[in-house]
């Protein structure tokens, strides 16, 4: 009788070192939920900027003839370099509208000359010069993709204005209205 005892221990124990690793297998092939996605980027065109800017303006100045008749005008072309700074912000008010404000000041040394011949072979020059521009605009975007803006600024324009017929100065400051549209594309979101 003893004898049938341990035989059976000893099977128990065999029982046991084979019936463990089918347990442990069984488990690594149980199903396990896969991890949550991480959630899509948000971008925003929230924020505010300051920039710089360089380019050129090419203008046509009119201006009255001193010495014809009454109403006559002339005309001379100028242009020049223009380089100078912008700053704004501007705010998402949705996933496809932004609204903003921006202020931009600009150096300019756009010229133009030109002369009168009179008869007698009288030479009288005509010079312009266009010193500055300043403009303070509001901004309607619309989103077309995250990346691509279209929008749409309006506001008031400043320009420092110089032109001289002969000897007779005139340096106006005019105010005029600014209207544009443009796009906008993000190369980098962060």
């Amino acid at each position: 009788m003893k004898r049938a005892v341990s035989g059976l221990g000893g099977l128990a124990v065999s029982a046991l070192f084979i019936a463990a690793p089918l347990s442990i297998a069984s488990a690594a092939d149980m199903a396990v939920k896969a991890p949550p996605l991480a959630p899509a980027p948000v971008y925003s065109w929230t924020g505010c900027y300051i920039g710089a800017n360089a380019g050129g303006a090419d203008t046509t100045k009119k201006y009255p003839n001193f010495w014809a008749q009454e109403g006559y005008v002339d005309s001379l072309t100028a242009g020049g370099p223009v380089y100078g700074g912008q700053i704004g912000c501007d705010y998402q008010v949705n996933n496809n509208w932004v609204v903003g404000i921006r202020g931009m000041w600009d150096g300019a040394n756009a010229r133009g000359h030109d002369t009168y011949v009179f008869p007698g072979d009288t030479v009288v020059p005509n010079n312009a010069r266009i010193g500055s521009i300043a403009t303070v605009v509001g901004k309607l975007g619309y989103l077309v993709t995250p990346n691509i803006q279209l929008y749409g600024v309006g506001g008031w324009a400043y320009v420092y204005d110089n032109y001289n017929v002969s000897e007779l100065e005139r340096i106006p400051v005019m105010w005029k209205r600014s209207l544009h549209v443009g796009s906008n594309w993000r190369i980098l979101a962060y």
